[in-house]
């Protein structure tokens, strides 16, 4: 177990000095400068993309998805479309990404997208924990999916996918990204067969809005997936040692962050879970040691925190049904 102690010697001090010059005008521009665009994890790595839409898949085909999905939504793709097309090329015939900004670039989009049609048709398998440890979930199997094995990919639907990055719509395939302000969810109410997400909803803070948009927008009998993350993202040593940072200063540390985290525990997404009337399918958790006092928490997580469910659990993965 940490020592107490740890609670502030464990604290990343760097991260609290780049907050602490944030707040200079200019200044946090200029030390990012040179160092490109804000990128928002791997999805601009092929086999990124392709370990999580196969490993989100067979834990959805285990849980009963035995149909392929035509209309698939990701909650917040990162630096390309990759896991997206991941799922046209393996049957999905519409592709919707939700975010707040368009993260992604139509060359990076074509050149992930060119690796991945030669790691679907080779049907390789599953990149598992070796090479990437920190991806969830983990499999017990990491071969190709039998349940895709008679899979084919058509020139013609390797031709419309590749028009629809560049144009959004080529035959049967359609890929746009949906932004708020500009886009209306009323639109695909009771319209999509999946809705998924890979570490994503640690950094939303209006977490009721999105389980409820989730729940309306698939279609009656319509699944969703989530990696969540629940660690302190490197601000702490110890994975939830952010949980015990004051709201002085976790406000300097988000306001110098690239992107915020909502210190949400995962007993707060189960009650979401059944408060907006899914069915929980499955969940797998990954467990780690970390502090276990109640008492000395940030008040505003002291609420929300269940001790029984919520001081173990570093990360999830849940599959939901409508």
């Amino acid at each position: 177990m940490p020592k107490n102690e740890e609670k502030f010697s464990g604290l990343n001090k760097k991260l609290v000095l780049l907050g602490i010059m944030s707040y200079v005008p200019g200044l946090l521009k200029v030390l990012r400068k040179g160092k490109g665009a804000l990128g928002t994890g791997g999805t601009n790595d092929s086999r990124y993309c392709y370990t999580v839409w196969l490993r989100h898949l067979t834990n959805l085909y285990n849980c009963g998805m035995h149909n392929h999905p035509e209309t698939v939504v990701e909650i917040g793709p990162g630096d390309s479309l990759g896991v997206g097309l991941c799922a046209l090329l393996t049957g999905a015939k519409k592709f919707y990404a939700f975010d707040i900004i368009e993260h992604s670039n139509l060359k990076k989009n074509l050149a992930v997208f060119d690796d991945l049609i030669k790691l679907v048709k080779n049907q390789n398998d599953i990149p598992d924990q070796a090479e990437f440890p920190a991806v969830s979930p983990t499999l017990d199997n990491y071969s190709f999916p039998q349940f895709l094995k008679g899979l084919t990919i058509s020139d013609e639907k390797i031709d419309n996918i590749r028009n629809a990055i560049t144009k959004g719509v080529s035959g049967d395939i359609e890929i746009k990204y949906v932004l708020p302000g500009r886009d209306s969810y009323d639109l695909f109410i009771d319209s999509v067969d999946l809705i998924y997400s890979q570490a994503v909803f640690e950094h939303i803070e209006d977490l009721e809005s999105i389980y409820k948009n989730t729940y309306s927008s698939l279609k009656h009998g319509g699944y969703s997936s989530h990696s969540i993350d629940f660690s302190a993202h490197n601000i702490h040593k110890i994975w939830n040692g952010h949980w015990y940072i004051s709201e002085k200063l976790w406000k300097i540390i988000m306001h110098g962050a690239s992107y915020s985290i909502n210190r949400k525990p995962f007993s707060y997404h189960l009650d979401l879970i059944q408060k907006n009337n899914f069915n929980l399918l499955f969940t797998n958790s990954r467990k780690r040691e970390g502090f276990d006092s109640k008492d000395d928490l940030n008040p505003s997580v002291k609420r929300l925190i269940k001790p029984e469910i919520d001081f173990d659990v570093t990360d999830t993965f849940v599959v939901l049904k409508k």
